[in-house]
């Protein structure tokens, strides 16, 4: 990790003529003088940035701000995520340190490849253990260095593959770039094979899957919230859309109900609403689809386009939903719940500094700079996996990918028993096992048990018609396990009139036997087992005689929870998109691969700051995920602590990264952090629901940190995230908040004296 500490550099710059600089051009004489003036300071040569490549370039039209990132190159050929952005502001030139290697020349082991794109291509499909008919690829534009290649039976997307130098242990080594879009969705891999020994080198993948592993337990403590302002009320365009949904700042169907929106799309960022695609009057869809996002169902997996919600001519979204009901008979509230979220955050952060130059998610950007042509292609009801989530980000100008999965956590163990009533002697809850076959439907019946007698050879076993069927019927049958199938005892009981049904097992044990079968008839009431001694001492009551009465309660685990209802989850990938985009700039995804960055981290924070409610406080649990991990809303959720302001709930710092194993432990101290100056920056400035316009702390916050994602550089630590905030902070408000954002910084354990 870079640790310099930033610096504001004084040096007027002649402001750039050209609007945009082609990455293959040389850098214009005026940040070339940039270069020569920061170099000194970071021990660099001449000869190392002498030929810097210009990666992205854009000017943002509100702020004016030119954004240059600069590329180290040799010999025409860049060098991976050797990248520093340069900000110009008001006639001055704003810098970080420059991630550059030292003595490149020196270091370069060649320039001229042993290996061809073709055989680059076989190398990397070879080291992600898949094989295919490559056939040659073609250059682009007539580029010596860059090729694509089509390959349709695994890939959704063509393989790009680009020529570059990789930084190794032994120096810098000449490699092949090779994109491999897999079919599934799981990953979109960028391998390094060397170009002179076709060997793998390293691997990135644009895919960023977020596994929500539940963490180890730790207790989840309450505060006191104070009363803010009032929930966001949504900032309505002209069109006639309607969409019934969990609207901001609602996190999910446990925080609040859906709402009727008449037009939430946001004027200056959606100018012609969500359904446009063209840019003039009318839509072009009626459909979850439009210009930020396409929302639909992805069941088979195939990261093909499938059945999307009609809305009509008048584009009414206002589709049935339950929590308790299935999966299908939701999924078209889900796919318009998943379609607003995408495009409320994309007009969110629009107007927070992720725009169109920038390297937003737009098909069609309406002449304001970047790309286009890479609206998120969100896959709802994804049929890939289960209990995720993920989100793809390849280079401004291709689709990013969103999947999201169902979760199948529920459980019925909490509320499916048996109790025995009465008497004492046999009283209390009893393990049970349950039968495959039986009803649909929940129970809880509170009888008496009678003991099956079908007279004929073990007479318990209730294998044929039962001769005691007057006393059985109201009642629980408790029959022995033998001779016959389970479901043939259930469906005799059934006959004789029995409300339910309990089967003793015949051998010792100490877990009650599972049911299954088939059964000829309907079954309409519940089978549960017991062990063989608990049936013992019941039917030894019976025949004192003694009245046994029990509880039997059944229920059904609840339907799978869909994470296109969770708007946490939604927000958290689409940051993944954002961080991506925004660090190292829009022409490469790929600087987010080093292990101390704060992807989850922003992602979290994204989801955080986007459902504040009224009456939260700093201090408060916020748990992630809580609503698809079928828990309360002040549960845990899937991080090891909840996010709060209190070092008592949660107590991690930076130096609990060196005990963080993988990125979403370590994203979560990022996030502890941000969250924490989003806190203190409230606290000083107020809260504002408007998260599109507004000026209090929670704005500053939000603008604070997806500037800093733009002016830090390649690969960056959490210090050099810290000082980006830092200079974003000088750049936006001349350092009107560094106290706040040191005191958040400080209290992490990234403060003045961490560099």
């Amino acid at each position: 990790m870079n640790r310099n500490l930033l610096s504001k550099l004084g040096l007027l710059v002649v402001m750039m003529t050209c609007s945009i600089v082609a990455s293959s051009q040389q850098v214009p004489a005026n940040i070339r003088a940039y270069l020569m003036n920061t170099i000194s300071k970071s021990g660099l040569s001449q000869e190392d940035v002498q030929d810097v490549l210009i990666s992205s370039q854009y000017t943002d039209r509100t702020s004016n701000r030119t954004y240059v990132y600069l590329q180290q190159a040799w010999k025409g050929i860049p060098v991976f995520n050797a990248v520093a952005p340069v900000v110009v502001s008001n006639g001055k030139a704003y810098g970080m340190n420059l991630p550059f290697v030292h003595g490149l020349a020196a270091k370069v082991n060649t320039t001229t490849p042993s290996v061809t794109p073709q055989q680059a291509v076989s190398a990397a499909l070879a080291h992600i253990e898949k094989s295919a008919v490559v056939s040659v690829p073609s250059a682009v534009n007539g580029n010596a260095n860059k090729f694509t290649v089509q390959i349709p039976s695994l890939l959704s997307s063509p393989s790009a593959i680009e020529l570059m130098l990789v930084r190794t242990e032994k120096g810098v080594k000449l490699a092949w770039n090779v994109t491999l879009d897999l079919k599934d969705g799981s990953h979109w891999w960028n391998v390094r094979i060397d170009a002179v020994t076709g060997q793998f080198i390293e691997k990135n993948d644009w895919v960023v899957s977020c596994s929500f592993v539940l963490p180890h337990d730790h207790a989840v403590h309450s505060a006191s919230p104070y009363v803010m302002a009032p929930a966001p009320l949504p900032t309505p365009g002209s069109g006639p859309a309607t969409y019934n949904v969990f609207a901001l700042p609602v996190e999910s169907p446990l925080h609040g109900p859906r709402q009727l929106l008449n037009d939430p799309s946001e004027p200056a960022a959606s100018p012609y609403g969500w359904h446009d695609t063209n840019g003039a009057v009318g839509a072009e869809y009626n459909i979850t689809r439009g210009n930020n996002v396409y929302a639909y169902e992805d069941a088979n997996a195939d990261n093909l386009p499938g059945y999307s919600p009609d809305g009509g001519a008048l584009q009414t979204f206002n589709f049935p939903y339950s929590i308790d009901s299935s999966v299908a008979s939701n999924r078209d509230a889900s796919l318009a719940n998943l379609f607003y979220m995408n495009n409320v955050i994309h007009d969110i952060l629009h107007q927070n500094g992720f725009n169109e130059a920038a390297g937003n998610f737009q098909d069609n950007n309406y002449g304001n700079g970047g790309a286009g042509n890479d609206y998120v292609n969100a896959e709802g009801l994804d049929g890939g996996g289960t209990n995720n989530a993920n989100f793809a980000t390849p280079n401004d100008g291709s689709n990013p990918r969103m999947q999201m999965f169902l979760w199948t956590g529920g459980t019925s163990t909490a509320c499916s028993f048996l109790n025995v009533n009465s008497p004492p002697a046999v009283a209390g809850l009893k393990a049970i096992g349950t039968a495959s076959y039986n009803p649909t439907t929940a129970f809880n019946i509170t009888a008496n048990i009678v003991l099956a007698n079908d007279g004929v050879g073990t007479t318990s076993d209730g294998c044929t018609a039962f001769t005691n069927a007057a006393a059985i019927v109201g009642k629980i049958a408790l029959i022995d396990r033998g001779t016959c199938s389970f479901f043939i005892k259930t469906q005799n009981a059934q006959a004789a009139g029995a409300v339910g049904v309990i089967i003793a097992d015949n051998v010792a044990g100490t877990t009650p036997p599972g049911m299954s079968g088939t059964p000829t008839i309907t079954i309409t009431i519940p089978t549960v087992s017991i062990l063989q001694s608990v049936g013992t001492s019941i039917k030894a009551q019976l025949a004192l005689p003694v009245d046994v009465n029990a509880t039997l309660s059944l229920c059904l685990a609840p339907p799978d929870r869909d994470g296109g209802f969770d708007n946490g989850i939604i927000a958290h990938e689409y940051g993944h998109g954002v961080s991506n985009r925004l660090t190292g700039g829009p022409a490469n995804t790929s600087c987010l691969t080093n292990a101390e960055q704060g992807g989850e981290g922003w992602s979290d924070w994204l989801g955080l700051i986007t459902t504040i409610e009224p009456g939260d406080s700093g201090a408060m649990a916020r748990g992630i995920g809580t609503y698809a991990l079928f828990q309360a809303t002040n549960g845990l959720g899937i991080r090891r602590y909840p996010y709060s302001t209190n070092m008592s709930i949660n107590p991690q710092t930076y130096a609990d990264l060196a005990t963080s194993s993988g990125p979403h432990p370590r994203g979560e101290i990022w996030c502890d952090a941000i969250w924490d100056m989003t806190w203190f920056l409230i606290r000083d400035f107020g809260f504002n629901p408007n998260l599109y316009t507004g000026t209090s702390g929670n704005n500053i916050a939000m603008k604070l940190v997806l500037e800093g994602m733009k002016l830090q550089p390649c690969s960056p630590g959490y210090i050099d995230g810290r000082d980006a905030i830092l200079l974003a902070d000088d750049i936006l408000y001349s350092g009107a908040h560094r106290c706040e954002i040191w005191e958040a910084f400080t209290c992490r354990g990234m403060g003045y004296l961490v560099s």
